[in-house]
């Protein structure tokens, strides 16, 4: 829904009848500089994510949950391209993170912030629940 002309809302849900893991998620890409005509690599990224989890050469979860460290700790505002290379043994930023986070008043916490330097064009992604590992 469009709730206010600068704001998106997705809103996900699930209903189970028995304990069951879920991993709602978007692929939605942005380009906040122009729309598409240019790549992303100078946009600024940051994640309230401590942990998230490697993958293999064909971008499958292998299971495990690491700390990020490296090109992979995007917990303070890396430029995307900085080093992307780097991350995950080359495998760039196409993972699972698990988000922590405090939660406001309305229920939702921050979870990750996106920045375009030249148009001063910001984005921010709030979720209701912390990622469990």
């Amino acid at each position: 829904s469009l709730p206010t002309p600068n704001q998106l809302r997705i809103e996900y849900a699930a209903i189970t009848d028995e304990p069951t893991l879920v991993n709602l998620t978007n692929h939605t890409y942005w380009n906040l500089k122009d729309g598409g005509r240019s790549n992303v690599l100078n946009h600024q990224v940051e994640l309230a994510a401590d942990l998230y989890t490697p993958v293999d050469a064909t971008s499958i979860p292998t299971g495990e949950v690491r700390f990020v460290k490296g090109a992979m700790d995007l917990r303070k505002p890396v430029e995307i391209g900085a080093k992307i290379k780097e991350a995950d043994n080359g495998m760039g930023y196409d993972h699972n993170f698990v988000m922590r986070g405090v939660f406001g008043a309305d229920g939702l916490q921050p979870v990750a912030r996106v920045y375009e330097p030249s148009s001063g064009r910001w984005m921010t992604v709030r979720a209701q629940s912390a990622g469990k590992d």
